[in-house]
């Protein structure tokens, strides 16, 4: 007896999970402690796609120092740069100035309201004294 062991793969059509389109994906079967994968994910030229991004990141992480010294050059010769940065401040200003209005109303109305509320309940009490009063000199003044 032989001690060669045979693995069938199993073969499907599955959309790329890139551009969608129709790929053959093989199954690897699962080993201990590891599950089965399906291969490849992605069509060769999402593969390219994604190989090509990478390097970019690649690239322009290892340009990080002469892309910060364009980025100031850049900065410091901009004639507009000030006065973009003031107009977008004051828009933004205006913005948040809206909205700390509105948060103030939301958060004092019922505050305002209540002491509204106390100031007239004691103009109808002071109303009502002032015709008790009335009355009762009105009563002292008839029993004389």
């Amino acid at each position: 007896m032989s001690g060669a062991v045979t693995t069938a793969r199993a073969i499907r059509r599955w959309p790329c999970a890139g551009c969608g389109i129709d790929l053959g994906q093989t199954q690897i079967p699962a080993t201990p402690g590891q599950e089965s994968v399906w291969v490849p994910v992605h069509c060769r030229e999402c593969e390219a796609d994604i190989r090509r991004e990478q390097q970019a990141k690649e690239e322009i992480a290892a340009q990080v120092e002469q892309i910060k010294s364009e980025a100031e050059r850049r900065f410091a010769a901009d004639t507009g740069l000030e006065q973009r940065i003031r107009d977008g401040a004051a828009a933004d200003l205006v913005e948040e100035v809206q909205d700390e209005v509105t948060r103030f109303c939301a958060l004092r109305r019922p505050q305002l309201e209540s002491e509204h509320a106390d100031l007239e309940w004691n103009r109808v009490v002071a109303e009502i004294e002032a015709e008790k009063r009335a009355e009762i000199f009105q009563q002292l003044k008839e029993a004389r």
